[in-house]
């Protein structure tokens, strides 16, 4: 700690002394929070998704997939980027919204190499 401060009292040890007690109550909050926060979570079932919200995710999801589609197709039609010729359009579309398993899967099987990508013109 500064020396500054340690003359604007009578204990020289004060502000060691504060520091130290902060830093104690903050490491154990830490530590009480972090142990019992999934006990809490799992109590008061704050993880468990409301009906109403399932129907507000259905509706997103299904506005999301539209517009992906409706998106897709307009870059597909378009001639304004003519480095898009080259895509792998079936790759593009299991990348995106529409695969939400979060695996990527080659299009054609399994046997398809998923690291030969187009080569640049």
């Amino acid at each position: 700690v500064d020396q500054r401060y340690r003359s604007y009292t009578v204990d020289p040890l004060f502000a060691d002394r504060c520091l130290f007690f902060c830093a104690g109550v903050i490491v154990l909050t830490l530590c009480v929070n972090a142990t019992t926060l999934e006990l809490f979570v799992e109590w008061f079932r704050l993880s468990e998704i409301s009906p109403a919200e399932q129907e507000v995710y259905k509706g997103a999801l299904k506005y999301l997939e539209e517009t992906y589609h409706d998106y897709l197709d307009e870059i597909q039609r378009s001639h304004v980027h003519p480095e898009f010729i080259s895509a792998r359009w079936e790759w593009v579309k299991r990348l995106a919204v529409s695969d939400l398993s979060g695996e990527f899967r080659p299009p054609g099987g399994e046997d398809e190499d998923t690291n030969n990508a187009p080569t640049p013109r």
